[in-house]
């Protein structure tokens, strides 16, 4: 969790003073709740601060009783539906003898009931109910996910399908499946059985938690609680495999426990917290007693991270318990960034997959015009961007990274698996495949989807890139907040970390393309579901070596304040002597040290003036910290460096398509078009592999930085190869061009030219891998270390906006000189006209080689003048 200060006023209790010894002794215990005037257990939030009595009228009771309601229903709709269809799939799919099959199951249920005691330990011991419910029923969907590509991949089923008959299964007769393909089986459904263990005996009481603990209705409520159950039961009869198949079965299975999921998750605000038991040796401290006393005030401090002796901020673990040094050891460095990589890995993996698959499946079956599809896809990538200021909001200002990574990433996973489903069904796809061929496509000629088919669609799409936002501003602040703030390995860890994103993208561009040629639509978006299943299985895997940070607050709310105040005094005449900022080592916002004074925008220091008589210190939006101050100004400072990689943004969306229709006129010599994305991902990894033994040596000679170049250096150098490969980009085309025109090839624009290759493509692609590693990698460098210590995850945000904003510029600009140089009546084409060949992409890459221009001037005068927060090393690390 975030290191966050104890409030000035706890000055008193000093690292060795009776008290703070006490509170360290005992901060699990007042995680756990406040204590009523009677000895009870009190009611705590999601943060484990004590609910006041406008909270408690606000949350729990029935309302909150209806999520959980609905959880349960479609978490037994899953359960049962398994159970019922599990024995048929295994007999008739996996050609298992009918009593292997019965045995399989009812160890199945048999595992998912005897193995509670361990969710409800956990639940009591560790975790709480909240917790332990969100973590097992994440593996449960990852055990659903898994088994509904085996219902879907011919591969993961027993050979033979065709040749073997009823007759022949009864006598055993058909060929049984391969070891792996077993193993596989049987570790989808023993996951799956762990994670429904794990939850069985933590939902009844959690949602018996939402009431009085003595209350007169809770004899109703477990009366309605088994009546979800029943209902569950009565759907999971109706999901079994006889109309749709068992790919619609098992997905339907798998779409009930996200929804399961959601239902949870969108209940958390209304929840009261579990209810723990004080330990005993803490009866000394009575509710009356000033120890007492001070606890609860300062509850919520103590929730956020112990104090060093320096006054620093310590680290805390995931149950906001202050780490000593054993703890330090074992937790956080390379070992917990492994778990990250992996996961960033996986989640790239089907990212890029879906980004590159979508176009064409929208296409080819859902028989949307492809102008349409690529903007739809263009709308995914700049939502799953442009929002992820949410992300970075609710980690700073409520759940902090890991959570609103486990959250968010769910919500991922639920978006994909509902992506699957439209890829398996034909009910869910438009009308009229098998009559639909290439040219009718082409002419829009093909039935168009039903309304609500559309809707279900986009629903899934934007549901996956609301996911991807959430998570986007966090993993790499997450990755890196398990190194020391100033350790001198940051950059070789933000490196490493956008290895893995290559390592993913790499994946999608290959083994994806594979699949879905060789296995089809279903088997392509179900290896997505399965890779961002494998993503949030190596995040929580890691979940014991993290080092975690609490989130301190507001963000905005901080930010208004200053902007309120410094309005209200803006006539009043600027003096540094009377700026307020608390007294002592620690700052007044929570999960920051203190900043200092800096001279630039200095309106904004208006905000901290104090005037005698006219502010009261405890009303923020009147008088704020030169710390609360300086944190905005570092947010200002930071915007026009991360606004002038929106162009970049623009020219790696254009490439994205602009260069895949280039490829289509060209001899590949084999490789499919689909594959040609994947090498400005080896001019990456090339770049990468050489970096610390090629690059930063020889740069460190010109520039004498001890890292070879500074953030904003490297920052520069990627916008410029971005211009140079989009310059490149332009004359190539009009030589591309002009040989289509000599060769009489001018209307054939999806026909291959035998005579001129593809990997003259190689040039810009390498250049744009190049300008991508350069300016993302330095820029999630500059932003986590300049960023205000409460506001990495809104800082780390500035980068995916860009990003968004880039794609829906790129939107705009193609928009724009669509409309301005195509006249339909005159009968001249477009620049970006379908048919490359009459149009003019040359024209529009040098129009893209201008604005890029133009941009990076820009950014060397912002460069020039920005001053860093946190000065670099003096000399080169290891």
């Amino acid at each position: 969790m975030d290191h966050h200060p104890i409030p000035a006023d706890e000055n008193e209790m000093t690292s060795t003073s009776p008290q703070m010894q006490m509170r360290r002794n005992k901060l699990s215990s007042h995680f756990q709740g406040d204590i009523d005037d009677d000895g009870g257990v009190g009611v705590v939030d999601i943060r484990g601060s004590p609910m006041g009595s406008a909270e408690l009228a606000r949350t729990g009771g029935w309302v909150a009783a209806v999520f959980i309601f609905g959880n349960e229903m479609a978490e037994r709709m899953a359960y049962y539906g398994l159970s019922l269809n599990m024995v048929i799939f295994m007999f008739n799919v996996m050609h298992r003898p009918f009593a292997a099959s019965a045995n399989a199951v009812n160890n199945f249920l048999g595992i998912s009931q005897a193995s509670s005691l361990l969710g409800g330990f956990l639940a009591d011991a560790y975790l709480g109910r909240y917790w332990t419910i969100a973590a097992f029923t994440t593996l449960y969907l990852l055990g659903l996910v898994a088994l509904t590509l085996c219902a879907t991949m011919p591969a993961l089923q027993a050979p033979g399908q065709d040749e073997c008959d009823g007759f022949a299964k009864l006598l055993g007769k058909c060929q049984q499946p391969h070891p792996w393909q077993m193993a596989y089986l049987y570790a989808a459904l023993y996951t799956t059985a762990l994670g429904a263990a794990g939850i069985r005996p933590c939902v009844s009481s959690f949602g018996a938690d939402q009431f009085e603990e003595r209350s007169p209705v809770l004899d109703r409520f477990f009366n309605l609680f088994y009546l979800a159950v029943t209902v569950g039961a009565i759907a999971a009869v109706h999901a079994a495999g006889r109309n749709h198949g068992w790919a619609a079965a098992f997905g339907a299975l798998a779409l009930a426990m996200a929804a399961s999921n959601a239902l949870f998750f969108m209940g958390t605000p209304l929840h009261h917290m579990d209810h723990h038991p004080i330990p005993a040796d803490e009866n000394e401290m009575t509710s009356t007693s000033p120890q007492m006393q001070m606890r609860r005030n300062k509850l919520s401090s103590h929730f956020q991270g112990d104090i060093d002796d320096d006054g620093g901020v310590g680290v805390v673990d995931i149950r906001g318990s202050p780490m000593g040094s054993a703890e330090l050891a074992r937790t956080g460095g390379w070992v917990a960034a492994v778990f990250i990589f992996g996961n960033e890995m996986a989640e790239r993996m089907a990212y890029y997959g879906l980004s590159l698959n979508m176009v064409i499946f929208m296409f080819n079956v859902m028989h949307r015009p492809f102008a349409a599809s690529a903007n739809a896809v263009n709308n995914f990538l700049g939502i799953s961007q442009a929002s992820s200021l949410l992300g970075g909001f609710l980690a700073d200002a409520y759940l902090g990274r890991y959570w609103t990574i486990a959250a968010f990433t769910t919500l991922y996973l639920l978006g994909l698996v509902a992506l699957t489903l439209c890829a398996t069904m034909p009910a869910l796809q438009a009308p009229g495949q098998d009559e639909c061929d290439g040219f009718a496509k082409l002419l829009g000629k093909c039935q168009q989807p039903h309304p609500w088919q559309m809707a279900y669609l986009y629903a899934a799409l934007y549901t996956t890139a609301l996911g991807a936002a959430g998570i986007r501003p966090c993993v790499s602040s997450f990755g890196a907040d398990q190194f020391e703030e100033r350790s001198p390995v940051l950059d070789r860890f933000f490196n490493l970390f956008y290895l893995a994103v290559t390592v993913g993208a790499i994946a999608a561009f290959t083994l994806l393309v594979y699949v879905q040629r060789n296995h089809g639509w279903a088997a392509a978006f179900g290896a997505l579901a399965l890779a961002m299943a494998a993503s949030n299985a190596l995040f929580f895997m890691g979940t014991p070596l993290y080092r975690h940070r609490v989130p301190g607050g507001s963000p905005l709310t901080r930010v208004a304040q200053v902007l309120v105040a410094a309005y209200r005094k803006r006539h009043i005449k600027h003096t540094t002597d009377l700026l307020y900022e608390v007294g002592g080592a620690k700052s007044a916002v929570r999960g920051s040290g203190k900043i200092e004074h800096t001279e630039e925008l200095r309106w904004l220091d208006k905000a901290a003036v104090r005037v005698e008589g006219q502010e009261e210190i405890n009303n923020p939006w009147r008088l704020c910290t030169v710390t609360q101050v300086e944190e905005v100004k570092i947010l200002v400072r930071l915007a026009p460096v991360s606004a002038c990689t929106v162009m970049l943004s623009v020219v790696l969306t254009e490439f994205l398509t602009l260069s895949v229709q280039q490829a289509y006129t060209l001899n590949t010599r084999g490789l499919p078009v689909a594959c040609m994305p994947v090498f400005p991902c080896l001019a990456i990894l090339l770049l990468l592999a050489l970096y610390y033994r090629a690059f930063a040596p020889l740069a460190r000679l010109l520039t004498g930085h001890p890292h070879g170049a500074s953030q904003l250096q490297r920052l520069g150098l990627g916008l410029l190869l971005s211009t140079l490969s989009v310059a490149w980009a332009g004359l190539f085309e009009r030589y591309r061009r002009a040989y289509a025109i000599r060769h009489g090839f001018l209307p054939l624009f999806l026909t291959p030219m035998p005579g001129l290759s593809a990997y003259w493509l190689l040039i810009q692609y390498c250049l744009i891998g190049l300008a991508e590693v350069f300016c993302l990698v330095a820029l999630l460098e500059f932003l986590y270390q300049e960023a205000p210590d409460a506001m990495r995850s809104l800082a780390s945000a500035y980068a995916a906006l860009a990003g968004g904003l880039g794609c829906f510029l790129a939107t705009a600009i193609n928009t724009a000189v669509d409309s301005i140089t195509g006249d339909i009546d005159a009968g001249r084409p477009s620049w970006l006209a379908q048919n490359i060949n009459v149009g003019k992409f040359d024209y529009f890459y040098w129009l893209l080689a201008v604005l890029s221009t133009i941009n990076l001037i820009v950014f060397i005068y912002f460069a020039k003048a920005y001053k860093y927060r946190i000065k670099p090393p003096t000399t080169p690390h290891n």
